[in-house]
């Protein structure tokens, strides 16, 4: 995923959880593709997968809590992008949070 090849990342994650079903980690890994991917109800459903085998498992644990309050913010705002969505969008542009139209800098 660090280099941009979340479909290829998803893909694999996939066929990890196919050989290891009963593993809660590889729904986690699974669930976290999923959220890159802005599959977001995907990935709720994987952690809560990877939970049900493992209720202590601190991936899912983490991951689930990162996604829950994205999804609330961002429609609580009228915004029709995901969470994961605006996350990555940010990481492109290299800001951490959502800004202003011309990124919070004054025009010269």
């Amino acid at each position: 995923m660090e280099w941009d090849r979340i479909a290829d990342a998803v893909a694999l994650a996939r066929a990890v959880l196919e050989l290891y079903p009963s593993i809660a980690r590889a729904h986690a890994t699974y669930g976290q593709t999923l959220a890159a991917s802005g599959d977001e109800r995907a990935a709720a459903a994987a952690y809560a997968r990877a939970l049900q085998l493992d209720p202590g498992d601190t991936r899912a644990l983490e991951s689930r809590r990162r996604l829950e309050p994205l999804a609330s913010v961002m429609s609580g705002f009228g915004r029709e992008e995901s969470g994961c969505g605006q996350i990555r969008r940010n990481a492109r542009i290299g800001t951490a949070a959502p800004t202003s139209v011309n990124g919070g800098r004054e025009r010269r």
